[in-house]
């Protein structure tokens, strides 16, 4: 069961009621595919991940979910649950400690490939091999990764201009 007040009921590691925001925050995605994104930077990173280890209670295997592609403000149906993406994941700096990788929260952080957060906007179940079916994108040009390198990557990559931040706002 999901709701818009109790977050994926029965799920400890969703709705967090110890970060601000935790509304906006009601589940975190992770997209395995980003595990090779990780290896080619990194060689060796990739064997020690595995679904769980970002704290996700969420994980998928699809390039169409991929940060490079899901965009904020998206809208997918998940079983009969509707939800938002809401932003990307600041990823913890206990990652890398955590999984024996030094450089795994950078490249998360400049990426988006930490994962990114959804909120349920209509109550409903999901489960386990339910699939992600995209209901809109009313921002395209606002993916994950975009808004990561905007804001969190190297300096040629940022983009803090007021019309961004306008639209990220919006």
């Amino acid at each position: 069961r999901v709701s818009q007040a109790q977050g994926i009921v029965g799920n400890g590691i969703g709705f967090p009621t110890h970060i601000d925001n935790a509304f906006y925050r009601t589940a975190l995605v992770i997209n395995t595919c980003v595990y090779d994104d990780f290896e080619k930077e990194i060689p060796g990173s990739g064997v020690k991940l595995r679904p769980g280890i970002f704290g996700e209670n969420m994980v998928v295997s699809d390039p169409l979910l991929h940060p490079r592609v899901v965009c904020v403000g998206d809208i997918y149906r998940i079983g009969s649950a509707k939800f938002v993406v809401t932003g990307p994941r600041m990823p913890c700096p206990k990652v890398d400690a955590y999984v024996g990788v030094k450089g795994l929260t950078a490249l998360g952080k400049r990426f988006g490939w930490t994962g990114y957060f959804l909120r349920v906007i209509e109550d409903g179940e999901c489960s386990v091999g339910d699939s992600f079916v995209l209901q809109s994108r009313p921002f395209p040009n606002l993916s994950i990764t975009t808004i990561q390198m905007s804001l969190w990557g190297e300096d040629e990559e940022k983009n803090e201009s007021e019309e961004f931040l306008r639209a990220l706002s919006e």
